[in-house]
């Protein structure tokens, strides 16, 4: 009996551990319902980027002309280029990783123009060349971060940047003869982007079709989108309709899916053939008659077996016109009637006039129209009336006839008379001596209307040229001149030689102060061309210089050591601070004691548990009775160490203040 009471005590308190775990983990939000929010973390990126190599070499102590060897686009990591003199070490490769002001443990790949959330950016560069730099632009070209080591960060703005990098490695290299100079370059580029909002994010449900899978779109009012909640196709679901032979076309089923509208067709059955129905049309007074033949499946339909039109029925009606009588002849049958006329018996016309006038060629004439019957004629009342033509003359030119020209003032009317021949050019002649590109000819140009024409063409003279070698200069290779003596015409020519470089002295025009920048002025000693840089300010470097204490408030002074600038530090009442401080911190862990105490009373409760279950399987009472008071024993000391513990600290802090 003893030793069931003492496992139902060992099963009670792991039930109560157990229990103290699920409430604790049931109520592990903080009672006011905040819950705590962590920034998504950014991986360290693989960047595809682009790169072009150079090399070059020199048998002088000039440096090389570099090549581009090769060039290639969107790579993870660059071929091996020799970038070093070291037998073991001669190769290099480039690689980049990008990540934001941290990381978390996941890695992935950034490709071109690539969206990061984080502000700030680190890149890091892969790379044994000699001398590094990078530089980073912003979507207008302006430079917003540089450096000339291996790796490089900065806080930027959301958008768009471009980055630069250089590698660049020189040496000498040894041969039996010279010694060779050797240079070898890689730029890399690549670009991403920026976009640390919050997105907010409108979901449009796709449903699935026959053929397609269905899914959730989420879009951001900023353009960014993702897709998830893919479900399969359905699946086509056919119903079948039936499409019966007609007279000329075979039957069919048709099978048509209730979703998509997707068909096919089955079950054909060849076509009827026709069943005609006969109909007889009569004759009418034009129209011969017929016979109609209609298949009474498709309404086909075919003609045949003519009736022999019957003619017209004609009755008469007389009425009197102007001129006599009129008489309308209608057929009785189909109503078609015509009219014929006669010259007697007539009412008589009723004239109205209309006179035109006489023109240049036509004669003038009077319209008499009938009122009744609309029957008109014309009377001529005037001649015409003839030309008035007026003579103007037009003097011939160098290759067009003079003439006189008449013009009729009333209509327009013109014709020409009495020509003369042209009176040819007057050429006055003008001669141009030959030149180093053009020969010399003689230029003959009319003093009336311009036109011209050469003869007595010569062969140009051809330059005469002298040969001068320049020198080269700070900024130009040398080149050898050949200039014309007689025209000033130049022809140069690169003579292989480089540019010298500038060779600069540098002046401080004005020293920087800890607050103001100075200016550094740089001169060629050769060419006199000349630069300003600004040296950036030193800033102020402060020291204590006086500290005063007053009913528990601390004033400190600090007085820079290069201007004397100073300013003043109010310190506060230090104990009240900590006092502010430690009231703070309980007032943080006040809404999480009892929680905390329950889940360390739980894990204590288990690992007691656990070590009386093994002690009873070991039948050590003893060391049974001593686990049960250290249980015992060990939740007033926690309860103690949690809960009583703060409230003591609070009252020392209250003490102290």
């Amino acid at each position: 009996m003893k030793i069931k009471s003492r496992r139902a005590i060992i099963t009670l308190i792991s039930l109560l551990g157990f229990c103290l775990l699920g409430l604790l983990l049931i109520f592990a939000v903080p009672l006011n319902g905040a819950a705590t929010a962590y920034a998504e973390g950014t991986p360290r990126y693989k960047v595809y980027f682009d790169y072009k190599y150079y090399s070059g070499s020199s048998l002088s102590d000039r440096e090389p002309t570099p090549t581009l060897n090769t060039e290639k686009n969107n790579v993870l990591k660059s071929d091996s280029h020799i970038c070093a003199k070291n037998v073991n070490h001669n190769t290099c490769e480039v690689e980049f990783e990008l990540y934001g002001n941290y990381y978390d443990d996941t890695t992935g790949t950034l490709t071109q123009g690539g969206t990061i959330k984080s502000k700030t950016v680190n890149i890091i560069a892969s790379s044994e060349y000699y001398n590094n730099a990078f530089q980073i632009k912003n979507a207008s070209g302006s430079v917003v971060a540089s450096t000339s080591s291996k790796s490089i960060q900065a806080t930027l703005a959301d958008g768009t940047y471009y980055v630069t990098f250089t590698g660049t490695s020189r040496w000498e290299q040894e041969s039996v003869a010279r010694t060779i100079i050797r240079v070898t370059t890689i730029e890399c580029t690549f670009s991403f982007k920026i976009d640390s909002h919050v997105h907010s994010y409108t979901t449009t449900v796709t449903k699935p079709t026959c053929t397609a899978e269905g899914y959730t779109t989420h879009r951001c009012s900023c353009g960014d989108s993702y897709t998830d909640n893919r479900t399969s196709a359905l699946g086509h679901s056919y119903s079948a309709t039936t499409t019966p032979p007609t007279c000329t076309s075979g039957g069919y089923t048709t099978n048509r899916c209730t979703r998509c509208g997707n068909t096919y067709q089955s079950n054909q059955s060849d076509a009827l053939g026709h069943s005609y129905d006969s109909t007889t049309t009569p004759p009418t007074c034009t129209e011969e008659g017929y016979t109609t033949h209609v298949c009474s499946r498709c309404k086909t339909t075919y003609v045949d077996s003519q009736i022999p039109a019957l003619g017209h029925s004609y009755t008469v009606e007389t009425s009197a016109t102007c001129t006599g009588e009129k008489f309308v002849y209608t057929c009785s049958r189909c109503h078609y009637t015509y009219t014929d006329y006669t010259n007697e018996n007539g009412t008589g016309h009723s004239f109205t006039t209309k006179t035109t006038a006489a023109t240049c060629t036509e004669a003038g004439y009077t319209v008499y129209t009938c009122t009744k019957c609309g029957y008109s004629y014309r009377d001529t009342v005037s001649n015409a009336l003839g030309h008035n033509y007026r003579a103007s003359v037009v003097s011939p030119g160098c290759t067009t006839v003079g003439y006189t020209l008449y013009t009729c003032s009333r209509c327009g009317d013109e014709y020409r008379s009495g020509e003369t021949a042209a009176i040819g050019h007057n050429y006055v002649e003008r001669t141009y001596p030959a030149t180093c590109t053009e020969g010399s000819y003689t230029l003959h140009e009319c003093s009336r209307c311009g036109d011209s024409y050469r003869d007595n063409i010569s062969q140009p003279l051809g330059h005469n040229f002298v040969t001068s070698e320049i020198p080269p200069t700070c900024t130009e290779g040398g080149k050898t001149v050949q200039k014309c003596q007689v025209c000033d015409y130049e022809i140069s020519e690169s003579d292989g030689s480089l540019p010298t470089g500038h060779d600069y002295t540098s002046t401080t025009i004005r020293a920087a102060t800890c607050t103001e920048e100075g200016l550094r002025r740089s001169v060629c000693d050769i060419c006199g061309y000349s630069y300003e840089t600004r040296i950036p300010a030193v800033g102020h470097n402060y020291q204590i210089t006086d500290v005063k204490s007053s009913n528990g408030n601390t004033r400190r002074t600090y007085t820079c050591s290069v201007c004397g600038d100073s300013y003043v530090q109010e310190l506060g009442d230090q104990y009240e601070e900590v006092s502010n401080y430690v009231e703070y911190l309980f007032q943080q862990y006040q809404p999480y004691m009892i929680w905390v105490f329950l889940a360390t009373a739980g894990v204590w409760s288990i690992a007691i548990g656990v070590a009386l279950i093994i002690a009873h399987k070991n039948e050590d009472k003893e060391k049974a009775k001593k686990m049960l008071v250290n249980y015992v024993v060990g939740l007033v000391v926690i309860f103690c160490i949690i809960v009583a513990c703060p409230f003591l600290v609070r009252g020392i802090a209250s003490l102290v203040t």
